[in-house]
């Protein structure tokens, strides 16, 4: 996979540029979002994680910038499950 061999960049998204370093030479990445976020496009974690290639995205259906108090045992849940994994 390309972003196993990048050690960093940036991309476009939204008229905004997003960068990473050493992109996947790290640790696994979750990306969490809501589908509904008016402050982080949903659409810039798929970008992140074309770039890294241990990389999850997690999108909660209606819910905005702030799903861990929307749905925090949902949220809770994934994370622990994220991290035992």
């Amino acid at each position: 996979m390309e972003a196993a061999t990048r050690q960093s960049g940036s991309v476009e998204v939204d008229g905004r540029r997003l960068a990473w370093r050493s992109a996947g030479s790290g640790p696994p990445l979750l990306l969490v979002n809501g589908t509904a976020d008016l402050v982080i496009p949903p659409e810039n974690a798929t970008a992140l994680a074309a770039h890294w290639a241990d990389s999850r995205v997690e999108r909660f259906p209606g819910c905005g910038h702030a799903l861990m108090a929307q749905e925090p045992q949902r949220f809770a849940d994934l994370v622990t499950t994220f991290t035992r994994e």
